[in-house]
């Protein structure tokens, strides 16, 4: 089954979720995208134990309960970088809407970490589009982001804030330059 009809099945599958809409379709393409018949790849793509990313996503998806409960009798423990652990917090204090917040701040932990732009690791079709995600999902942390800012600079600088200390990212400064933790 290729990624497109996973993602199709996912869909009719959300019906009567927890969430519905275009939270379900970033939720439905990241499945879509790592579930090739290998749940423990899922397990890894999401980077959240399996006890937690069955249930969450049996919420999203309740017609495939089943299938996810599969997840919970697998022992694969998810690699999650340091970072990635921060952003995860980050995300998860300021998370708005309850279980699908919490489950989509573990995915954009992990995606900031990705190469890409995080709108297409998300498989959402513009900035415009995961700033509505973001308002909807983490509003304190979108309302703290005031001047539009790319989420992954914007989420590396609020990490950098509570640690105190900001580097200076244009050209003209040194590196390793710090900047006032007010800036």
């Amino acid at each position: 089954m290729s990624a497109a009809e996973r993602y199709s099945s996912l869909i009719r599958a959300a019906k009567g979720g927890v969430s519905e809409g275009f939270d379900t379709h970033v939720v439905a393409h990241a499945v879509a995208r790592e579930a090739s018949g290998d749940v423990t790849a899922l397990v890894q793509y999401w980077g959240l134990p399996p006890v937690e990313l069955a249930p969450a996503l049996s919420e999203v998806f309740p017609a495939l309960t089943e299938v996810f409960a599969g997840l919970r009798a697998l022992t694969v423990a998810p690699g999650v970088a340091p970072m990635e652990r921060r952003l995860r917090e980050l995300l998860r204090r300021n998370a708005s809407v309850g279980s699908v917040s919490q489950l989509l701040a573990a995915l954009v932990a992990r995606c900031v970490l990705h190469p890409l732009p995080l709108w297409r690791e998300l498989g959402i079709c513009n900035q415009a589009e995961l700033g509505g995600l973001m308002r909807r999902h983490f509003s304190a942390l979108a309302a703290r982001n005031v001047d539009d800012i790319g989420w992954k600079a914007f989420l590396n600088g609020v990490l950098q804030r509570e640690d105190g200390v900001l580097r200076c990212a244009a050209a003209a400064c040194d590196d390793d330059a710090p900047l006032a933790a007010g800036f």
